[in-house]
């Protein structure tokens, strides 16, 4: 369509693996080079991985077109097949024209066949495109393969090409043979941003034009928002090539672009998800870490019409919405009105030192032994409520009462205090209505001559009995401390390994500790991954990683009988697989609280 307008002999952003258009970067070519190593020198098992499009099936097709006659090869373009069809498939890739019918019978002709090319000094080379979708059975029909060899040397090596994925299938435990046959492992990464520029002029280039198509600033968001993926770069300059023939423009600018990217519904931007589990130091995505976090200069423009990177409108309403946040904690904590009784009524005793009284020498007193205790002590207690306590005993000792009820001493007379002691409450374990522990003495009786009230011989003498039993208030404040247990959380996991993301660990430390509170807690443990098979492998996988938090939790010292563990497998995804971000957050392992005890 825009072949004739630009001038080119054919289309340069075909996402086919034409070999004319084969470009190699620095990284493709020690890759290239280190596959061919490990292939002559007959290494054994061989592996490279990389996400969709990052140019996995280029560099085979390269490799294999520089492989001589030498080298005897096979691709097995599905690896889920049954065992019988992919024994055949592989005699028919290496072309033993004969169609087997039991295992024996392929074993047999294929160690025939491997020990022939041996003697002829070739070598032989078995690819297994596609290896994150092999069962476990036919992972370990491989590994029995490879066991075909001589004393000296290996008779075949297996080379799997596929996704990183396939790196969760290997850390299991039952296929640690396997992982320590890889000899050679490639993980391809994205190209960098001056990669991205190299790569596109050399299609654009071979296609028949040495001009500068694209502007510098087309090409800064062509690398941005494609992350560097070679199929993502064939397919927005594709667009861009079309939209710029339709309008007429040969000079492709950074407008056109963003219309073809907003058109195809590209992610505005990679999230810091998409870099877990990289080697900070080798990896070459290095570059992009801190390009794309929020306020970033090189953060993509909007293409939708509203930029909540960096827009005016966007600022103001943060701040107007932290401003109500504010004022609404204020109304909170100090509005007077929504303090209940009890609540005031711990604000006001927060302070108030307890009341203790000390034990007094006998002493003949004309007025009420009651006030005398609390001038006594006067500076033990808090002024205002011993203001309070005095004036209340000062009114009842001045009012008229009767005398002789069990428990009960009432002093009525001039000059004359008394204190009242309920006969329901024993001395010393008298409360006031807040349910705070108050100390009551027990005093001697006191004689009555003609109405008025003397004390002969009052003893201020009693034993401190302090209450500490808690009332409805303290009660309600202990309620409070105990923090709120989450119904469920969510651990995300690093790539190739049953190990938490920094985010996941502080998620967990603090579950653990609010779990303190709760010793009857049951919980359930499922474990997840991230791969689009449900085979039982991937369910094997799961359910290690749903064991190996709980060992955590148990080691923790939470019992073992209070746990649960099951592995979903690929069950319940909470995001697409076909993303790095979908994978991260698909590969995790949820804490489930079912009882919480309380």
């Amino acid at each position: 369509m825009y072949r004739a307008f630009f001038n080119l002999k054919s289309k340069p952003f075909e996402i086919t693996t034409d070999s004319i258009f084969l470009w190699l970067g620095e990284k493709h070519k020690e890759a290239l080079a280190a596959l061919r190593y490990g292939i002559l020198e007959n290494k054994g098992f061989l592996l490279m991985t990389g996400d969709s499009g990052t140019g996995k099936s280029t560099l085979i097709n390269a490799l294999t077109n520089s492989l001589d006659d030498t080298v005897i090869w096979a691709v097995i373009n599905d690896p889920t097949r049954e065992r019988l069809d992919f024994y055949n498939a592989i005699a028919k890739g290496f072309g033993i024209a004969k169609e087997f019918t039991s295992k024996v019978q392929f074993l047999i002709q294929f160690s025939h066949f491997l020990h022939k090319a041996d003697d002829e000094q070739k070598k032989v080379l078995l690819l297994i495109d596609d290896c994150h979708r092999l069962s476990q059975d036919m992972l370990e029909e491989l590994r029995l393969l490879s066991n075909i060899e001589k004393a000296d040397a290996k008779l075949i090596n297996i080379f799997f090409i596929g996704q990183r994925e396939f790196n969760e299938t290997l850390i299991q435990p039952n296929n640690r043979a396997v992982r320590q046959r890889l000899t050679i492992k490639v993980d391809l990464v994205a190209l960098t941003a001056e990669e991205t520029d190299e790569y596109i002029r050399h299609r654009l280039k071979v296609a028949g034009t040495e001009e500068k198509l694209f502007s510098a600033k087309a090409m800064q968001i062509i690398h941005r928002y494609s992350m560097g993926i070679p199929k993502r770069i064939n397919i927005i300059c594709d667009h861009a090539m079309v939209a710029g023939s339709v309008q007429g423009k040969r000079n492709l600018d950074h407008k056109i672009v963003e219309e073809c990217i907003q058109k195809l519904n590209l992610p505005l931007k990679p999230t810091q998800e998409d870099f877990e589990g990289l080697d900070d130091e080798k990896s070459h995505l290095e570059h992009f870490r801190g390009r794309f976090t929020a306020g970033s200069a090189e953060s993509p423009a909007s293409v939708s019409g509203i930029n909540l990177e960096n827009g005016g409108c966007w600022g103001w309403m943060k701040y107007a919405l932290g401003g109500v946040v504010l004022v609404l904690s204020a109304v909170y904590y100090w509005y007077p009105v929504g303090k209940t009784p009890e609540l005031a009524g711990i604000e006001a005793r927060k302070a108030e030192p307890q009341i203790v009284v000390k034990e007094a020498p006998q002493v003949q007193v004309r007025a009420s032994p009651a006030v005398t205790v609390l001038e006594q002590n006067q500076d033990e207690i808090n002024e205002k409520k011993a203001a309070e306590l005095k004036h209340a005993i000062l009114e009842k000792a001045y009012s008229t009462g009767e005398t002789g009820r069990q428990g009960t001493t009432e002093l009525a007379g001039p000059g004359d205090v008394a204190q009242t002691v309920s006969s329901k409450t024993d001395p010393g374990s008298a409360k006031d209505q807040g349910g705070k522990a108050v100390v009551v003495k027990e005093l001697t009786p006191i004689a009555t001559t003609g109405g008025t009230v003397q004390a002969t011989e009052t003893v201020a003498r009693a034993q401190e009995k302090t209450i500490t039993t808690a009332g409805p208030v303290a009660a309600a404040k202990d309620k409070e401390k105990i923090p709120v247990l989450p119904n469920k959380i969510v651990l995300p996991l690093a790539p190739n390994s049953l190990k938490f993301t920094s985010e996941a660990n502080k998620e967990y430390k603090g579950f653990v500790e609010k779990l303190k509170a709760y010793p009857k807690a049951k919980l359930l443990v499922k474990g997840f991954v991230s791969s689009t098979s449900d085979s039982p492998e991937n369910i094997k996988l799961s359910e290690e990683r749903a064991m190996a938090v709980q060992k955590m939790l148990v080691a923790g010292g939470m019992e073992t009988e209070r746990i649960q563990i099951k592995g979903m497998g690929n069950q319940e995804p909470i995001a697409s697989n076909d993303t790095n971000d979908g994978r991260t957050k698909n590969r995790r392992v949820e804490v489930v609280v079912v009882e919480s005890g309380r």
